[in-house]
């Protein structure tokens, strides 16, 4: 890549004298290919300038010059998307991990509490399932993964035909972590702008991913009252995510 530039940037020079312009021009696209952009830059240059005025070496380097400083721009707005996805799920991350805490401290007699107008279970559940329903790209279709059903959505308030055990919402929750994390990772432009319908309600996409981080984090708030009251101990805040964006 390196040779096919340097051979376009002095291929028959008629002004000699301008090699060290070349050599700069040069060497300002090879600092661009170490840092893999190169292939970017040879497409932006040949934008620019016809086969025709290669020769012309003050408008290769205008070439150069400009296709990088549009690269640069490039690369700014990806640095920023990404770290925007990155800050996105380190807090979504941290509200998970923190509804994972609340479910791992209760108690099997809270959990099961029969007497309790809200059990403890029921909470965790109703949490996960919107966790996963946010999450899905379209409403049509939805379904939980087994062995959970749709009483959620269910207008007349119908529960559950049983109590889900801990060690069952958590693994919906490792479900809804890695769904989480694919979708922030994954998130285009077109998608992150596209309009949600829920109800009377209409949100971006974007808009919907932090409504749903706030619901968690509500229900999470609620659990660890509930173990407050009901035995006086709770998780400490999570300030983070505890596995990154990328992570494997």
């Amino acid at each position: 890549m390196l040779v096919l530039i340097q051979h376009c940037v002095r291929k028959d020079s008629p002004v000699k004298e301008h090699h060290h312009e070349e050599d700069s021009v040069f060497l300002k696209v090879k600092h661009g290919v170490e840092e893999g952009k190169g292939f970017f830059i040879l497409a932006l240059a040949i934008q620019v300038v016809s086969p025709k005025q290669i020769h012309d070496t003050l408008r290769i380097q205008l070439c150069f010059s400009v296709a990088y400083s549009k690269l640069e721009k490039k690369a700014e707005g990806f640095e920023v998307e990404l770290k925007t996805k990155e800050i996105i799920w380190n807090q979504f991350g941290a509200a998970l991990d923190s509804l994972e805490k609340a479910i791992r401290h209760c108690p099997e007699d809270v959990w099961f509490d029969q007497d309790a107008k809200h059990p403890f279970w029921r909470i965790a559940f109703h949490t996960l399932f919107w966790v996963d329903y946010y999450l899905s790209e379209s409403q049509d279709g939805f379904h939980p993964p087994e062995p959970f059903g749709l009483e959620e959505l269910d207008p007349s308030g119908a529960v559950p035909e049983r109590a889900y055990s801990q060690e069952e919402l958590l693994v919906y929750l490792e479900y809804n972590r890695e769904k989480c994390r694919k979708t922030i990772g994954s998130m285009t432009e077109e998608r992150a702008s596209r309009e949600y319908h829920f109800k009377k309600a209409s949100l971006t996409t974007t808009e919907l991913i932090l409504y749903n981080l706030r619901h968690v984090q509500h229900h999470t708030a609620q659990l660890n009252l509930l173990l407050r009251q009901r035995i006086d101990s709770a998780p400490r805040w999570v300030f983070r995510a505890s596995t990154g964006l990328f992570d494997d």
